[in-house]
């Protein structure tokens, strides 16, 4: 069974366990971040897992970081992280577009290969979304991979730019 829940105060080492998953993924090959690394990009990735902390614990007390978690709970009683995603809140002057300056950028969304095709990441991001949007947050933007593209497109996120999106909500 599948089971997603919302990140607190008490998660930003499963986060950080969690971007160093992503940051693997992105430079193995089918984004499976089970098939490890060559070792530059390992110490390149473990160099950081100090900075991922401080910024996650910090960002949740400060209340601008929102993130979701897919779990497994069918293997051996145990609860399995098999995708997750998040979303940096922040603002800017407002103006037409966005009349109160609010804004969101989501990072890390990645589900497990043998979780694929199950909509796992459409799930996150739509609970992202309708988190942001109960925040009163009027654009989400995002870099997507090439595997993600499709995900956010069939959301209705619109090309800014070759691998830039964005959701006016």
């Amino acid at each position: 069974m599948i089971t997603y829940r919302k990140a607190d105060t008490n998660d930003p080492e499963m986060l950080v366990e969690a971007r160093c998953s992503f940051l693997r993924a992105l430079r193995s090959p089918g984004g499976d971040a089970g098939k490890g690394v060559d070792a530059e990009t390992e110490r390149e990735i473990e160099s950081r897992r100090e900075a991922i902390r401080s910024y996650h614990e910090r960002a949740f007390i400060e209340d601008r970081i929102v993130a979701f978690m897919a779990y497994d709970e069918t293997i051996d009683d145990l609860k399995k992280l098999i995708g997750f995603g998040e979303a940096c809140l922040y603002e800017v002057i407002p103006g037409f577009v966005n009349p109160n300056g609010r804004r969101a950028y989501i990072m890390n969304i990645y589900t497990d290969p043998a979780y694929r095709g199950n909509g796992i990441a459409t799930k996150i991001l739509d609970m992202l979304v309708n988190e942001c949007r109960e925040r009163g947050v009027h654009q989400i933007t995002l870099n997507s991979s090439v595997m993600g593209k499709h995900v956010y497109e069939a959301y209705g996120f619109m090309p800014m730019s070759e691998n830039d999106m964005i959701l006016k909500i």
